[in-house]
């Protein structure tokens, strides 16, 4: 039995049971007790993962628009491909490219909803599943290409209309980003190439980009304009040799190593933000 303690004037300890307490203090006392109860169980938990939204889907002849939160993806039907992203007021051009092995091919897209509530968004060429993109409720995309490339990147960007201002990116077992390139200090823009990074950032007028490769031997390269102004190509593939076809192999086994590296699937992860 529980027992409460009072200490008198004289020192003396006189012991109470709990019949011996007013029944208004027991009821307090109860109320308190499951009141605390009840805040600690009930009390919002803060989460860790990122805010997901329903994915919204407007589709036209020309192309296809998914809206996630304030984020919304185009995607052209003549081009299969990812155009146009905006969040906000904030818009940026990035307009993927077919590869010259499929330029005169039958192109078409098609989409479904998955379970998770992603969308993926599959270019088929021919009859057959080229590449996809998921699109994700966080606002993430991933892309995979499905077939092998015989010559130059797996996958291709133009910016035309935009500029890019810098792009860092983290090398192969590095933690940080320890290369940058500052458009305010280039004289002249040459091709630029990047290889075997573990992520890449691409800082626009309006919108960055982060590009997230499934594979440590991915590269890019960054081509410039005409005029060299700018860098208006933006190409990911898995090697050196596969983004310059056209350099001559060191040796033998270059050739081997990078029928192998274009059979793979390329996988990357995009993420647009402010």
């Amino acid at each position: 039995m529980l027992k409460f303690f009072n200490e008198d004037k004289s020192l003396n300890f006189k012991t109470h049971t709990l019949r011996d307490m007013p029944l208004n203090f027991v009821k307090f006392t109860f109320l308190l007790f499951s009141s605390l109860v009840l805040a600690f169980w009930f009390c919002p938990k803060e989460s860790t993962h990122q805010v997901e939204n329903p994915i919204s889907i407007r589709e036209s002849t020309v192309d296809l628009q998914l809206r996630v939160g304030e984020q919304l993806f185009v995607f052209g039907k003549a081009s299969g491909g990812l155009e146009k992203i905006k969040i906000g007021m904030k818009l940026l051009d990035f307009h993927q490219l077919s590869s010259q092995d499929f330029e005169e091919k039958d192109t078409k897209l098609q989409w479904k909803r998955n379970r998770n509530g992603s969308i993926l968004i599959q270019k088929i060429i021919d009859g057959k599943i080229n590449s996809f993109w998921t699109v994700f409720p966080s606002g993430i995309l991933q892309f995979e290409n499905l077939s092998p490339i015989s010559s130059g990147p797996a996958l291709n960007f133009k910016v035309l209309e935009e500029i890019l201002f810098s792009c860092s990116w983290v090398e192969e077992n590095q933690t940080e980003f320890t290369r940058a390139f500052e458009a305010s200090q280039q004289k002249e823009f040459s091709k630029l190439s990047i290889g075997n990074f573990e992520a890449l950032q691409l800082k626009f007028e309006d919108l960055n980009v982060r590009v997230t490769p499934f594979e440590l031997k991915v590269s890019a390269l960054l081509s410039p304009n005409s005029d060299q102004t700018k860098y208006e190509n933006i190409s990911f593939g898995f090697h050196q040799a596969e983004l310059y076809p056209s350099a001559e192999s060191p040796n033998p086994s270059s050739s081997t190593s990078k029928s192998k590296a274009t059979s793979q699937n390329l996988k990357l992860k995009f993420e647009f933000y402010q």
